[in-house]
């Protein structure tokens, strides 16, 4: 039995859309490695000078800073949602001295 072409055609345009998102993905990888790396330095510099490394106002301020900047793809409290991780994530790498996840 032969394949309806418009599952055939359905197929190759979701394959291609995955690639997009498989790409998409690997740059929002690098994007958030370079941000541990960064949070790393700010451990080190936050020790160093006695500042505590968590700082509820900045880490605020992000959140509502991004969430603003949303274009209304994303809902503001998804955006929050996801770049507290992103916080949580970065806060750990700080206290670990260290960029590696592990």
């Amino acid at each position: 039995m032969k394949a309806n072409p418009a599952t055939r055609y359905s197929s190759l345009f979701i394959g291609r859309l995955r690639q997009q998102v498989d790409r998409l993905d690997d740059r929002l990888l690098v994007l958030l490695q370079q941000r541990l790396g960064l949070a790393g330095e700010l451990g080190r510099l936050k020790r160093e000078t006695g500042l505590p490394l968590r700082d509820p106002v900045r880490e605020q301020e992000i959140l509502d800073r991004l969430a603003r900047a949303g274009n209304g793809v994303l809902p503001p409290d998804a955006i929050r949602e996801v770049f507290r991780c992103v916080i949580e994530v970065s806060l750990a790498s700080e206290e670990r001295d260290t960029t590696s996840c592990d």
